[in-house]
């Protein structure tokens, strides 16, 4: 989201309360009275008061008289997807929301705009003039204007609004691309278009059109070239003063939101950043704990089916333990949304439950005041496909025997424990925390964190899931609430206690690395790793890939149920055969890696520091490990299995790519395995990291090395059979379509482009590789810098965290 900040028009304008000119001698030209104008309409007062004409669907505003600058009134406004497209791919979800920006009513001569200020640019100063210097200097936005329909002698105006409530706010065509919004064939929904002390809610359905619709919208639209959503547009109360912003500290895991503000003194940071929280306020300020005046509630959908609704309502409710630990007693408490609440109201925190076609991402998305980080209304939108994902997981590692026993081991029951923790983990972003992909690293110690089931294996192979996930919230996340949350008194120093705050977190070694430490292409810190359990990157990798190879010799019709088609096992192996690709994530950042903390000056926390050569050359080791044909290959018991898919039943994202229909194509598999590997390994960061790593310490392999090693390993890989032997000889095409890759890459740098040229250059006279192979090097080496490489590229591997592109 964009926050933006108050506006004052620029002088050129004439600001003045809306004045019809009226000729007293024309009774013709005369302006309507509002009662005139709104006779037999439905009335509606609330936050501004409004008027339905139901026969014509039309809504109306009636605004108080503008005061001397033109100003009606200042409001926030929100926008929400009241319905969705059902695809994850096409991105548009029930509930969703957009925009949180301040709004503006202003009077213009006869006409009304609807302003929103630039928040990004701020003054904080009293000085008005030097407010005035920052809001001249950069633009603001008219997302609205009309000319009013009715005025009164006091100033008070009627505009009709129906325009500006039947638009595309989401800007959904864009997101459609090709789509151009129908106003022929968008209405208002007067039946849900509300108004409430606190806030009017507009709501419109909105069709977009097309003359070449693309298959993916046509899998989700009756008809693709008019697709039909339904569009929430809110004009909310702004809140009451008395909020105060907390000043946003990066040790924390804070989500903020932040200006440059002009008026900070010489010698002091433009750059202004505001912890985003709820308000909660003590009844007894001063005291150690004490009620409060407003708890934190959320409402769970009531479409949420059961066992999962409860799962929900169970995993939201960890967090009331690290509110009442900060000193806030009966604070916050998730429950089942009362009968007939709308969800799309703003005046309700809550957890929505999306239907899609496919997988895809849970959000949680906070509507937060622009100009403090004040969080008005939490919005948890889950997706209803993950947990039955979760259970097809298990379901490949354990068979469906137990499935919906109730048992330890029944799949059903595990995806549940997982459920609770996603509830927990989103409503956590909408509290306003981030990931923290460290905590998995000094134990269970957030949920905000993306957790891989935690799998112990037992006597005789079996897999243990007895503590597949945690039960309730951990130490980083009683931190995150306590700094977040607590009240101060007058006596205390709020800064100062703050950071104390802080300091007892770095003392118990409380580690927080979020989304950017985490990426899986280039990232660089080991310890910040989505979907891992322990601080030891290659042990994990070990123990998966150990499930993985057990899961693998129980694999066949035990892990579907009966009545399915045999050929529906594809879909279950493949989260199987991919089970240990998060920690070749892992993995490969020891490779080039990077320790490192968010420190402040002062706090104590030590230098960034390379990952030890040894750690560094074990972690090179491990990856080999996986790119062994033995490793890659899949036994011939499930590929005899795994056919062709079932007559009639719709094709998947879950399937395999292959280059051999109708069969198991093991050495595509194989390829698209690998892959995830030596993409890691040649991607041109990392590989720019090891060069600056050698380059200050010897002791830590050169590129140069780390490229001749691989090709000596792949070169001479160790095959039990003819297919290894393919596998063998398609990972060595891998590579060198990955070496070729970076080698002709652009934003490659110099010394990494030429380490790959000349790793190629070896390749021409070491033995193990294929003639064929051979000259397509030979071939590439000597190209016109415009002629493309001729080897095909790996198929791309199954859909990931979630779901993929």
């Amino acid at each position: 989201m964009r926050w933006r900040c108050h506006f004052f028009l620029a002088a050129s304008l004439s600001l003045a309360p809306c004045a019809f000119a009226q000729d007293k001698d024309k009774d013709k030209d005369a302006a309507p009275t509002i009662a005139e104008k709104t006779k037999g309409l439905t009335e509606r007062p609330g936050l501004i008061a409004s008027y339905l004409d139901t026969k014509k669907a039309k809504v109306y505003l009636k605004l108080p008289p503008a005061n001397s600058s033109g100003l009606v009134g200042e409001y926030l406004f929100v926008e929400t997807m009241a319905t969705g497209l059902g695809s994850n791919d096409l991105g548009i979800d029930r509930g969703q929301t957009g925009r949180t920006d301040i709004l503006d009513i202003k009077t213009v001569g006869n006409k009304v705009i609807f302003v929103v200020p630039n928040l990004s640019y701020r003054a904080t100063s009293s000085n008005p003039e030097e407010i005035r210097a920052v809001t001249d200097a950069f633009a603001t936005s008219i997302i609205f204007a009309t000319t009013a329909v009715a005025a009164d002698a006091d100033g008070s105006l009627l505009i009709d609004v129906t325009d500006f409530a039947v638009r595309d706010a989401h800007n959904s065509g864009d997101t459609l691309k090709g789509y151009s919004l129908d106003k022929e064939r968008s209405v208002l929904d007067v039946s849900q278009t509300k108004a409430f002390p606190e806030n009017l809610e507009f709501q419109s359905f909105l069709t977009f059109t097309t003359s070449g619709p693309g298959a993916l919208v046509g899998n989700h639209a009756p008809d693709a070239k008019a697709v039909t959503l339904t569009e929430r547009q809110s004009i909310v109360k702004l809140p009451e003063p008395g909020y105060k912003p907390r000043k946003f500290d990066p040790r924390t895991g804070a989500f903020n939101i932040s200006f440059l503000d002009f008026s900070a003194p010489l010698g002091q940071p433009l750059l202004t950043m505001y912890a985003a929280r709820h308000r909660l306020e003590k009844t007894e300020p001063y005291a150690a704990r004490s009620a409060v005046k407003k708890p934190i509630v959320y409402y769970v959908d009531r479409g949420v089916p059961e066992p999962i609704r409860s799962a929900l309502i169970q995993g939201g409710n960890y967090w009331a333990k690290a509110f009442d630990e900060a000193g806030f007693v009966d604070a916050y408490r998730v429950e089942l949304m009362p009968e007939g609440i709308d969800p799309l109201d703003t005046r309700y925190n809550v957890v929505m439950w999306l239907n899609r076609s496919t997988r895809g991402w849970a959000y949680g998305q906070s509507i937060t005041d622009p100009r403090t980080g004040e969080i008005i209304r939490g919005a948890v939108n889950l997706d209803s496909q993950r947990i039955r994902q979760d259970i097809m997981l298990y379901e490949a590692l354990l068979g469906t025997a137990k499935t919906a026993s109730g048992s330890a081991d029944d799949p059903v029951q595990i995806a549940l424990s997982r459920t609770r923790q996603l509830a927990a983990h989103e409503i956590g972003h909408t509290l306003g925390f981030q990931h923290n992909f460290a905590a998995s690293t000094y134990g269970r110690a957030s949920v905000m964190d993306y957790p891989a089931p935690l799998i112990n294996i037992g006597l005789n192979d079996t897999l243990d899931f007895s503590d597949a996930y945690m039960q309730g919230i951990g130490a980083w996340d009683m931190q995150a609430v306590k700094w977040n949350y607590s009240q101060f008194t007058p006596n205390q120093d709020e800064a100062a206690e703050l950071d104390k705050i802080v300091r007892d977190g770095i003392y118990r070694k409380l580690l927080f690395l979020s989304d950017d430490d985490a990426t899986e292409t280039n990232g660089a810190n080991p310890l910040a790793n989505r979907w891992d359990n322990g601080k030891d990157p290659i042990k994990n990798l070990e123990t998966s890939l150990r499930i993985r190879e057990i899961a693998m010799k129980k694999f066949g019709e035990r892990n579907i149920k009966t009545g399915q088609p045999i050929g529906l096992l594809e879909e279950v192996f493949g989260p199987l055969y991919f089970f240990h690709r998060y920690d070749i994530d892992s993995v490969a950042k020891m490779v080039g890696g990077v320790h490192y903390v968010h420190a402040v000056k002062g706090d104590g926390q030590p230098a960034q520091y390379p990952v030890a050569p040894e750690r560094q050359v074990a972690a090179f080791d491990a990856l080999l490990t996986c790119l062994r044909p033995e490793n890659l290959d899949v036994p011939q018991s499930i590929a005899n299995l795994i056919g062709p898919r079932p007559n009639s039943y719709p094709d998947s994202r879950e399937l395999f790519q292959k280059d051999a229909p109708y069969i198991f194509d093991t050495v595509a598999a194989a390829s698209s395995l690998a892959d995830l590997v030596l993409s890691r390994m040649t991607d041109p960061g990392r590989c720019a990291r090891i060069i600056e790593e050698n380059d200050r310490n010897p002791d830590i392999w050169p590129l140069n090395k780390t490229f001749a090693m691989l090709s000596i390993s792949l070169a001479s890989q160790p095959t039990h059979s003819l297919i290894q032997g393919d596998i063998a000889l398609a990972v060595q095409h891998v590579w060198v379509t990955r070496l070729m890759d970076v080698a002709a890459n652009p934003s490659a740098s110099p010394k990494v482009a030429n380490a790959a040229s000349a790793q190629l250059r070896r390749m021409l006279k070491s033995p193990g590789y294929s003639e064929e192979l051979v000259a397509e090097i030979r071939r590439f080496l000597s190209r016109p810098l415009t002629d493309a490489r001729r080897v095909a590229p790996p198929l791309p591997a199954l859909p990931g965290s979630p779901i993929g592109g």
